[in-house]
């Protein structure tokens, strides 16, 4: 009896540290405001969307001729699953030592499970409080690891290939293979997660509202965390594949196309601190410079409260509320108003050249 009520004593306090993390702003981090996603930070982001997609595609490859009853989104589904397990294996193995670099040498961890891990960061609110509750504040405090994960990816296919000296040391310390174990996917059963597990999801991208974070918890005690993960990644899947056309990464103008899209992601920002009860819906350009700017999670919390007041958050269950088409037009007068042009941009290599050379760059 004693002890089951030290538990929820210990368990209340965590969630009000939690709550109070959130609402202040000076209590976790040292990280310097003035870092800001750079073009290469949005290349490597760029990249690393590519070795995701082409992860799923292989998987899904190899899963259908063992499956062949089973719908594609069935088979990404499983895929999904067995990663979620994984990354749960691996984030409570991750030791809070708050070294200098958690990712250094042999922490970076396979491919499956950075994109869990990916999808997480991009729930920020839900991430901060999580790494508390879980005392993971080494996590919170250092950038998702962009260019480790860069270094491993291919030039030509976007395989990822990490150093031998790093998959023996997550086998040694996990137990689990650092290749996605694709023959064990159809024996798994479903991960349990809090919410509607299977609820469908659109692309992130050119649906998603963005809004301030109200002053309160995420966490409902269903589950491991405060987010409902599997819904997260398939919402981030679809915004991978929504950005497929624009194959941005094998065109030559990426960098000033990239530089340009920065810009907007400012604009972005200035219109949440002009307007700070309107909900906004982001381009899919601008939304990959903010997924980016969340990659340095204590930064960009750190950046939106010095400037904001708030912390941006990606309210993924916004989505689903019928809203989505009345905020897509609202942002758009809105930004016609305060900056002069349209928020939907064409992206094509003359259309690009033509703002390049228009910048006088």
């Amino acid at each position: 009896m004693i002890s089951t009520a030290l538990f929820l004593l210990a368990y209340l306090w965590k969630s009000l540290q939690a709550w109070y993390f959130i609402r202040w702003p000076t209590l976790i981090s040292h990280t310097s405001l003035n870092r800001y996603p750079t073009s290469s930070d949005c290349a490597f982001e760029l990249r690393f969307l590519q070795a995701v997609e082409a992860f799923l595609i292989k998987q899904n490859t190899c899963l259908s001729l063992n499956n062949p009853e089973d719908s594609p989104q069935s088979i990404r589904d499983k895929i999904f699953n067995l990663s979620l397990q994984r990354f749960q294996i691996w984030w409570e193995l991750f030791d809070d030592d708050a070294r200098s670099d958690p990712f250094e040498g042999r922490f970076l961890p396979p491919l499956d499970i950075l994109m869990v891990w990916h999808s997480y960061v991009l729930s920020p609110v839900s991430y901060l409080e999580d790494c508390h509750r879980w005392s993971k504040l080494t996590l919170w405090n250092h950038a998702f690891p962009l260019k480790l994960i860069n270094d491993c990816i291919g030039t030509s296919e976007f395989d990822f290939d990490a150093p031998e000296i790093v998959q023996r040391h997550f086998t040694n310390v996990s137990g689990l293979d650092y290749d996605f174990p694709s023959s064990a996917v159809d024996i798994l059963t479903p991960f349990k997660e809090g919410g509607s597990l299977m609820s469908n999801s659109r692309g992130i991208g050119s649906n998603l509202p963005s809004r301030g974070v109200p002053d309160k918890q995420t966490y409902n005690g269903n589950g491991p965390w405060s987010v409902d993960m599997f819904h997260t990644m398939r919402s981030h899947c679809n915004f991978i594949r929504s950005g497929g056309d624009l194959d941005w990464i094998n065109k030559q103008s990426t960098v000033s196309t990239l530089d340009f899209s920065r810009n907007r992601y400012l604009r972005f920002l200035l219109l949440h601190k002009r307007y700070p009860t309107e909900y906004f819906v982001p381009t899919w350009d601008i939304d990959l410079v903010w997924h980016t700017h969340q990659l340095w999670p204590s930064n960009y919390r750190n950046h939106h409260l010095n400037y904001l007041g708030h912390m941006l958050d990606h309210d993924i269950t916004a989505d689903d509320s019928g809203n989505v088409r009345e905020w897509k037009l609202r942002t758009a007068d809105l930004w016609k108003i305060e900056f002069s042009e349209a928020l939907a941009q064409c992206f094509c290599d003359e259309c690009n050249a033509k703002r390049h050379k228009s910048s006088g760059l």
